[in-house]
C-alpha cells in the first residue's frame, strides 16, 4: 500500500513541504530501483522480496486476528514518527489499510 498512497496522493494530503512533484518524481525513481513503472508492480516486487528473505507477508501468521488488535496497533501509533511519511495517515486511513488486507 505505501506504493499506491504515496504515489496517488493528491495535494490536500501531502506532507512533504516540497509538494506533489518532487513526490512524484521521489516515486518513479523508487519505482525504477525495483524496474516498474507502476505502484502495483512495485508493490508485488516487494513482496517477491520479502518471500525471498523468508519475511511474513501475512499478518494473521503475526498474531493479528482480528479487530481488536488492529485497534490496538492504530491507537498506539506514534503519530510524530507517522509524520514522516510524505502523506497524510490518520486513523481512518490506517484502517482503510488494515481492512484492505482482508482481516
Amino acid at each position: 500500500k505505501f506504493f499506491s498512497i504515496n504515489y496517488n496522493a493528491n495535494k490536500n494530503n501531502i506532507l512533504d513541504q516540497r509538494g506533489g512533484i518532487y513526490l512524484n518524481k521521489t516515486m518513479k525513481e523508487l519505482f525504477n530501483m525495483f524496474d516498474c513503472d507502476t505502484a502495483d508492480c512495485c508493490h508485488d516486487k516487494w513482496y517477491e522480496l520479502m518471500k525471498l528473505l523468508d519475511l511474513e507477508i501475512n499478518i494473521m501468521n503475526l498474531g493479528i486476528k482480528n479487530i481488536e488488535d488492529i485497534e490496538c496497533i492504530v491507537n498506539n501509533i506514534n503519530i510524530e514518527r507517522i509524520k514522516n511519511n510524505p502523506v497524510l495517515l490518520d486513523k481512518k486511513e490506517l484502517f482503510k489499510i488494515f481492512n484492505s488486507i482482508g482481516i
